[in-house]
């Protein structure tokens, strides 16, 4: 049983792809002799891109485009009766898979020895106490990435990572307004940066609702992840809100800068406290 065939499940964008990729480095570590792959789906609220590919760190990664099966299943299952029947039962079946030794979710637990029994995980593994190692290799990979170089560490700036995009469209109360960041970026002093980088999904939304006039100059950039990634981490103070890439950022800056500051939502706490235990358990964190 030791030898049969892992494969790890993964829904969501890129954070959730990085969350996946950091358990895949795991599970390979511990169980060097599991032939283990890596399947990432599209289907979502919205359709998911493949994005970590580029990274070259899963030999063995599979897409799958089950975004439009996903859209007419809830076409089928319009009846609000009959979707809650469906999504009941299918609740019921993953409990009682759960329970046998060749199914898991791993969101928020550590890996055992008898996990090398396993057959299939799945989750988004965001709650995860993350390994240090494993992190060293994904960022290793994504700072040799050829991409856009905005900001050095030498730079004196503050970033801004300003998650929009499908919030706004979703209209979820996790999108963080102007005047909450506006409040947010005054804390921290903007007069002692050179100037304010921010980086968004939805550039014009962000020139449409930005204060016109703050103490320092400013960019709004549109760039791939990878490359707010990137630039985030350099910045002496980084902002994020409401997204896992903003988590990713403070994660990478905590193992590389443990001492610059970084600010991110309180709702997100949990999750990156945990996620950075065996990294950097008293990272230099705001909350707001």
């Amino acid at each position: 049983m030791r030898f049969l065939p892992l494969r790890l499940e993964c829904w969501g964008g890129l954070g959730s792809q990085l969350y996946a990729i950091a358990l895949y480095l795991e599970l390979r570590t511990k169980f060097p002799n599991k032939p283990i792959s890596v399947r990432a789906h599209t289907a979502g609220i919205t359709r998911r891109e493949q994005e970590i590919s580029i990274l070259d760190l899963v030999p063995n990664l599979q897409f799958v485009d089950d975004f439009a099966k996903e859209s007419t299943k809830k076409t089928k299952l319009s009846s609000k009766i009959y979707r809650q029947i469906f999504f009941s039962i299918r609740k019921l079946i993953r409990f009682f898979i759960a329970k046998t030794p060749f199914f898991a979710n791993l969101d928020n637990r550590i890996i055992r020895k008898s996990d090398c029994l396993l057959l299939n995980v799945r989750g988004h593994y965001s709650y995860r106490i993350l390994d240090a190692a494993g992190v060293s290799l994904i960022l290793d990979s994504i700072m040799r990435l050829n991409i856009e170089r905005i900001i050095e560490p030498e730079n004196n700036v503050l970033t801004l990572h300003w998650r929009l995009g499908d919030l706004t469209e979703l209209k979820l109360n996790s999108m963080i307004d102007s005047k909450t960041i506006q409040l947010l970026l005054e804390k921290f002093l903007l007069s002692s940066y050179d100037r304010l980088e921010i980086f968004s999904d939805s550039p014009e939304l962000v020139r449409e609702i930005f204060p016109q006039r703050i103490a320092i100059p400013y960019v709004i950039h549109k760039v791939n992840a990878f490359e707010v990634i990137y630039n985030c981490i350099q910045s002496n103070t980084f902002v994020g809100t409401n997204s896992k890439i903003s988590v990713w950022i403070i994660i990478f800056r905590s193992l590389l800068f443990p001492n610059k500051n970084n600010a991110i939502p309180e709702g997100l706490r949990k999750t990156i406290i945990q996620n950075l235990i065996s990294i950097n358990p008293k990272p230099n964190l705001y909350f707001y």
